[in-house]
């Protein structure tokens, strides 16, 4: 989840790898697997799917369960990964 978080800050996998002390391979591989998860294919699509799950917005339908549904896959590997200490995703 961290990754998650910090690129959707805007920030780059060189920025995230360095803020968690990681290999930038160890991010590449945490967002291959991210974008495995929610079914997308570049950053780009993954913050702004992201955003429409999470954020509403007038005159947006809400978000579908099926588009949401891999969003609950990724959360729930976050807070796994973060209950027994590892961090990244």
């Amino acid at each position: 989840m961290r990754v998650l978080s910090l690129l959707l800050e805007g920030g780059s996998v060189n920025h995230a790898a360095g803020r968690l002390n990681i290999a930038q391979s160890t991010v590449q591989t945490h967002m291959k697997r991210i974008l495995e998860k929610t079914g997308t294919h570049r950053q780009a699509e993954l913050v702004k799917i992201f955003y429409e799950v999470t954020i509403p917005w007038p005159g947006r339908p809400p978000a579908t369960p099926e588009r949401f549904a891999p969003w609950q896959a990724v959360w729930a590997q976050g807070a796994g990964d973060e209950a027994e200490g590892r961090t990244g995703t």
